[in-house]
């Protein structure tokens, strides 16, 4: 489980912290820089040691009692810059003259060194969406010390997409694409953040009438697991819950019982799980259809012999004879395929054997040829063809191994 944590801002409500012993205790001293200005909300005094100690104390908390994963650490980039929503001369610069909050930034690598040497195992996630540097690379070589960013791109470029007209989404192929550049130290996140005040459902935000919004769903899941970078949905999403989260009721259980399922990509674990960490993994992009809002795409791990390779449909229209190229010849097996009936899908599927053909695609050497269901996420799995070798017998002649 991950926490949203919330060190960035503080409510002013009277039984809270803001003026706590009637003076302001936890929030910045200077009256200007206590308030954040977009928001309503009071900024934590990062220079402060008693505010540091509640900070840290609060986040091991979690990690102790309630054995959490990781924290996400809301609204990191309001920390970083003290002009933050804020225009020139509306805040105070730091010590040498710029606009980086310091002591936050301070406070933030003391924040990681602490959790992630306590708590072997977990990880800390900054939602920061600027070109600030090094928010991943470690504390004591001059980052901020984060496990991961949250990808906020990511997200809002993907359900764009999918909110827009397939006929349409060939003029916006770069929304799918441009995220797999960068993605290597991010989560890939459809958080609280986008199911709540009137935003929709994940399920509400696909185009279509109801059967297509759930194939919509089901290949946008599949693209997600199969992107390079880590994955995070939020409870209710992965059986297409209708309404929105409320914290007031439970989820919607009751859906379970129906065809609500958004399919379970985690019965591709055995095929991914060496195959998520690093760029070593991930291989560029061997069908780049624009033009038919398709992608296909190679993951491998250190075994280069073997791979996943994954190729989807945001359209829905039935591709007989889709080609992608090959790193070398081999064969596929396909191995999940939303658009099977279990999950609701039409029943398009690649069944059987399929050999690699000799013709190059691409610049890549081979290339295959599949047929490709409409508005669909299917997985294949890759083996290279090991050469055959010749041996030599007694009297000299070559034979075939």
């Amino acid at each position: 489980m991950i926490l949203d944590w919330v060190p960035a801002h503080f409510p002013k409500d009277a039984h809270g912290l803001a003026q706590f012993d009637g003076t302001p205790l936890f929030e910045c001293k200077e009256r200007r820089m206590a308030e954040h200005p977009e928001w309503g909300t009071l900024i934590f005094d990062y220079e402060s040691k008693q505010v540091q100690s509640f900070l840290i104390s609060s986040a091991c908390k979690f990690f102790e009692v309630y054995h959490i994963d990781g924290i996400r650490v809301d609204a990191v980039s309001s920390m970083l810059y003290l002009n933050y929503g804020r225009r020139e001369g509306e805040f105070t610069p730091n010590e040498e003259g710029g606009s980086t909050n310091l002591h936050a930034l301070r406070f933030l690598r003391k924040l990681n060194r602490t959790v992630l040497s306590e708590y072997p195992g977990v990880v800390t996630i900054a939602e920061e969406a600027t070109s600030f540097p090094r928010v991943t690379a470690p504390a004591e070589l001059g980052g901020v010390g984060f496990s991961m960013k949250w990808d906020m791109g990511y997200m809002h470029d993907t359900l764009d997409y999918m909110s827009m007209d397939p006929y349409f989404r060939s003029y916006h192929h770069g929304k799918l694409t441009f995220s797999m550049m960068y993605a290597f130290c991010f989560v890939l996140a459809y958080s609280h953040d986008e199911v709540v005040h009137g935003k929709c459902s994940m399920i509400g935000k696909m185009y279509g009438e109801y059967d297509q919004k759930f194939a919509s769903l089901r290949v946008l899941y599949g693209f997600q697991y199969g992107h390079p970078g880590k994955k995070l949905n939020f409870m209710g999403s992965e059986f297409g819950q209708f309404i929105e989260w409320n914290w007031r009721q439970e989820l919607d259980w009751l859906l379970l019982g129906y065809m609500h399922d958004t399919l379970d990509y985690m019965s591709m674990d055995p095929y991914f799980r060496s195959y998520h960490h690093g760029k070593l993994t991930f291989s560029m992009m061997y069908a780049f259809y624009a033009g038919r809002s398709s992608v296909a795409f190679l993951r491998r791990g250190r075994n280069r012999k073997k791979g996943v390779v994954c190729v989807f449909n945001f359209t829905p229209v039935r591709y007989d004879g889709f080609v992608f190229g090959l790193p070398a010849p081999g064969s596929l097996r396909e191995i999940l395929n939303s658009d099977d009936e279990q999950y609701g899908g039409e029943g398009v599927l690649n069944e059987g054997l399929i050999r690699s053909r000799k013709e190059g695609f691409l610049g890549m050497p081979a290339s295959a040829a599949i047929t490709l269901p409409p508005m669909s996420a299917v997985f294949f799995e890759f083996k290279e063809t090991v050469p055959r070798t010749r041996k030599k017998t007694a009297d000299g002649e070559e034979k075939g191994k």
